[in-house]
């Protein structure tokens, strides 16, 4: 009878304390991530400008890697100037965007594009596969990536990372965070009408603390490009004309319109 007795003890015990490994994250536990990634965002909006130069890696599946390296100004939300230089120090194109309007000089086959600011990012793709507009590139840039309206949140932890998962009308996104670092080290965009983009970053230095790589993937077509910063200035005074340039004489100039 003893021995019955000290049974059920045991298995009432057992039931009243389940293994803390199976709790499911509380909502106070959400309420602590959403309040870190919060932080987190107020850190960045403090960037509001930031040049210098930069190599760019380019891997692209079945083709030769390509680098070139860049010296870049970017401002919020929407301002860019872009001047990059191939292999062997040869110029290679200068590009600008005031937000308003862009500026695209393609020194190698003497060509100057012009057009609507929205437009730039498409032109950018073999640069940077990004997918995404303008001022999204460079908040993703300043290390201060986009989160996208969504109509569900979820909190999940895989290994020393907590994921949030967003999901919107036509789209899903998952921020990887990483709680002691308190960066976001990871980004996955995922679109019902074009390639899913994943953005990863590494090598956190500096107050606010940026990226020292971005890397940008459209992994559906084997393409990748690391952004890598050899020097960050913050927060200098851009004048506005720095993200305009001039038509060159004796070049063709093409005018992009709207796309509806």
């Amino acid at each position: 009878m003893l021995r019955v007795v000290m049974l059920c003890l045991s298995l009432l015990f057992l039931t009243a304390c389940p293994n803390k490994h199976t709790l499911r994250p509380s909502t106070s536990d959400d309420a602590a991530r959403e309040a870190l990634l919060q932080q987190i965002l107020l850190q960045r909006a403090s960037l509001l400008s930031l040049e210098g130069s930069a190599k760019l890696r380019i891997s692209e599946s079945g083709k030769k890697r390509r680098i070139f390296r860049l010296f870049y100004m970017m401002k919020r939300p929407n301002q860019l100037y872009l001047e990059i230089t191939a292999a062997l120090q040869q110029p290679g194109a200068i590009i600008t965007s005031d937000g308003k309007r862009f500026a695209l000089h393609n020194l190698l086959q003497k060509e100057f594009l012009q057009g609507p600011a929205e437009r730039l990012p498409s032109l950018l793709e073999s640069y940077l596969p990004a997918t995404l507009p303008l001022d999204q590139l460079i908040l993703a840039l300043l290390g201060d990536p986009p989160i996208l309206p969504a109509k569900q949140r979820r909190w999940s932890k895989e290994k020393n990372l907590w994921l949030l998962s967003l999901q919107g009308d036509a789209h899903k996104q998952t921020l990887w965070i990483d709680e002691q670092a308190r960066q976001i080290v990871r980004v996955v965009f995922d679109w019902d009408k074009k390639p899913a983009l994943t953005l990863e970053y590494d090598g956190f230095r500096g107050i606010p603390a940026l990226p020292r790589t971005v890397a940008f993937a459209l992994r559906s077509r084997g393409l990748k490009a690391d952004w890598v910063f050899l020097e960050q200035k913050r927060n200098t005074q851009l004048p506005e004309k720095n993200f305009q340039q001039k038509v060159p004489a004796d070049v063709p100039v093409r005018e992009l319109a709207v796309v509806r």
